[in-house]
């Protein structure tokens, strides 16, 4: 039996069988207006039309009713995952595992180029501060002859050891976000592809990670910015305060 592609508004909602329409209407995700169509049909039928045209009648009863059972039609097998006694929300995601709206891949992957330009661009800041830490340390250790010659050893082992720890920390703040983002481009492929709720559910956990990393690096630098101009504050205090 194939399988009948269903819309709804001009948006197409994936192809179904026959059980699985008979359990999207139970579950509220499929309507009776929805439109449906398979190879070998002259046009669209609502599934309403679909669902009464395609089940078997009962058997008529050759004899009294009482004398004779009427034959039941075949116990309908629901989808894998789909409970039948749930409210028709919490169905939506079983019924709909391997459907993902149309105008909401083409929104995401609409995004993918960006998102790769600028998790590109990320890596490449990744890359000149490595460059920058390789730089320090060379230079620090081919001038550490002279600054001990001149009696400024431990200034200059100071401001290397600083600068290189510096260039670390902003390194390892670019790389996790990077990450992050490079990620989140590959996943929107591979939704493109297979149009399933879990890779959207990737990609989204991968856009969440970046942004609540961001979220918790301007929280600290808000914080610290707080504490400078605290500090600046009760400098100009003190410095005020006659004596």
């Amino acid at each position: 039996m194939s399988a009948y592609l269903v819309t709804r508004d001009g948006q197409e909602l994936g192809s179904f069988e026959i059980p699985q329409i008979l359990a999207g209407l139970k579950t509220g995700f499929l309507q009776a207006s929805d439109w449906g169509w398979r190879e070998g049909m002259s046009g669209w039928e609502q599934l309403s039309e679909i669902v009464r045209t395609t089940q078997a009648p009962l058997t008529k009863t050759i004899s009294s009713p009482l004398s004779a059972p009427v034959k039941r039609p075949a116990e309908v097998k629901l989808p894998d995952g789909l409970n039948p006694y749930a409210a028709p929300i919490s169905n939506i995601q079983a019924a709909t595992s391997s459907i993902v709206p149309p105008n909401v891949i083409k929104e995401l992957t609409g995004t993918k180029p960006w998102v790769r330009l600028l998790s590109v661009l990320m890596w490449l800041g990744c890359s000149v501060f490595l460059v920058f830490i390789v730089i320090n340390l060379v230079f620090g250790l081919r001038g550490g002859s002279t600054l001990i010659q001149s009696g400024a050893a431990g200034a200059g082992l100071a401001y290397m050891i600083g600068s290189t720890v510096g260039y670390c920390i902003m390194a390892l703040l670019i790389i996790y976000p990077t990450m992050k983002l490079s990620k989140y481009a590959s996943k929107i492929g591979r939704l493109a592809d297979s149009r399933t709720f879990i890779d959207l559910a990737a990609a989204l956990a991968e856009q969440r990670r970046f942004w609540k990393f961001y979220g918790i690096l301007t929280l600290i630098y808000l914080s610290l910015a707080a504490l400078f101009v605290g500090l600046v504050l009760a400098g100009v205090g003190m410095g005020s305060i006659p004596r």
